[in-house]
């Protein structure tokens, strides 16, 4: 049997961190308000000319493969997506300057009033949903907000990251090269409803950019947060390498082995800037890469899962034991911006027994999830994309010695 059933180590690293968004200046792109649930049984704003996203609560969200078929090169297109709360819309900015292509944010707002947001560009759809009282951090409908945002996605695929990740400027321009008929390394991958594409992720820890104003606040009417950043956060794959070799750039999450070390990032490197890299197996239950996937095809977030915590992992759990297969895109990646560390997070590294109770609310939901999308699977025993035998995958070479 795969091996995927959830230990006491378990632990999502990097999962769950996920906040704020951003807007336009145009009328065309004003901001619009979403039904969102709060589990404070907040009231919430509504609009019915959006969607709103309605589902059984306890549901599997099973996608519907049967109408998801092979897609033609013309249909093609991808949107990255994100939400948000308003304390770090400040990110959203040079989000929006590194990625040119469609884009969708749900932006978590407290009260009636409509929050202060960034300018955009014109492809970006930005929305608000709001709250009326405050949301505990733990209960933070984080994934929830993520089915609102995919569920505006007009394009073939989706790019789903968090808002303290910046792509870099190569990224899309390659995702649209790599997705032609006359592309050779993608082998029609993009075209293929059940392939899960891989963008590599990294992470900045060098020095502020000493030029860039040095007010910090934690609120969304703070507008240099991301100044602080924008120029030394690597936008190209060139920027990238001299950054690593400063050593302000490592590979996102290092201290945790489990978390991206499959992705094999000397492989990555090595793979050029044509082939798109396959990946037979997961070297650990753990592993937890951002995607760019087929929305038709993709499952939808399970939305029992709030907070910091298992809320990422989870999604990757289910499209495993749906039959996706991954591989890893080309040159392309995306990088963490420093941030103070949220409260959600704090709660979830507690060693306070009192303070533990929602950490060990996941792991038990996690551990049933397993159970509910194993039991449903149309695979037996494994899926395609198995955790590795011994859980071997190949290292890479010291993450944070060598940065990559």
């Amino acid at each position: 049997d795969d091996d995927d059933l959830p230990g006491d180590d378990d632990d999502d690293e990097s999962g769950g961190e996920s906040r704020e968004g951003g807007q336009d200046g145009s009328e065309k792109n004003a901001p619009q308000t979403l039904n969102v649930w709060s589990p404070s049984g907040a009231v919430v704003a509504h609009n019915d000319h959006v969607h709103d996203v309605e589902a059984p609560w306890r549901s599997l969200w099973r996608a519907q493969h049967e109408e998801c078929g092979m897609l033609e090169p013309k249909d093609f297109g991808v949107t990255l997506v994100t939400q948000t709360s308003v304390d770090r819309s400040s990110l959203i900015e040079e989000l929006c300057n590194r990625w040119t292509g469609p884009l969708v944010i749900v932006i978590f707002s407290i009260g009636a009033k409509h929050p202060d947001l960034p300018k955009c560009h014109g492809q970006a759809d930005l929305y608000v949903a709001k709250a009326m009282r405050e949301v505990e951090p733990e209960s933070y409908p984080v994934n929830k907000l993520r089915n609102m945002a995919i569920s505006h996605v007009k394009t073939s695929h989706y790019f789903l990251i968090d808002i303290d990740m910046w792509p870099s400027t190569e990224l899309y321009p390659l995702i649209k090269k790599m997705a032609k008929p006359e592309s050779t390394g993608s082998r029609g991958l993009f075209m293929d409803p059940l392939a899960a594409l891989i963008v590599p992720v990294f992470t900045y820890e060098g020095k502020e950019d000493p030029n860039a104003n040095k007010r910090y606040c934690s609120g969304f009417e703070c507008k240099s947060k991301s100044k602080k950043y924008k120029s030394v956060v690597p936008s190209s794959y060139d920027q990238l390498k001299k950054c690593i070799i400063k050593r302000d750039c490592f590979v996102f999450d290092y201290k945790n082995p489990h978390g991206h070390a499959t992705t094999d990032y000397v492989g990555w490197i090595r793979q050029g800037d044509d082939r798109i890299r396959d990946l037979s197996c997961f070297g650990t239950r753990r592993y937890e890469p951002y995607v760019i996937v087929r929305k038709c095809a993709s499952p939808k977030f399970d939305e029992r899962f709030t907070g910091y915590g298992k809320n990422k992992i989870q999604h990757l759990y289910h499209m495993r034991w749906e039959g996706f297969k991954f591989g890893v895109f080309p040159r392309g990646f995306i990088t963490h911006v420093p941030h103070p560390i949220s409260k959600a997070k704090e709660m979830w590294h507690a060693t306070d027994r009192s303070k533990m109770n929602h950490r060990e609310k996941m792991d038990r939901l996690y551990a049933q999830f397993c159970d509910e999308i194993k039991e449903s699977s149309a695979f037996e025993k494994s899926p395609p994309t198995p955790i590795c035998r011994g859980g071997h995958v190949k290292k890479t070479t010291h993450q944070k010695k060598t940065g990559a």
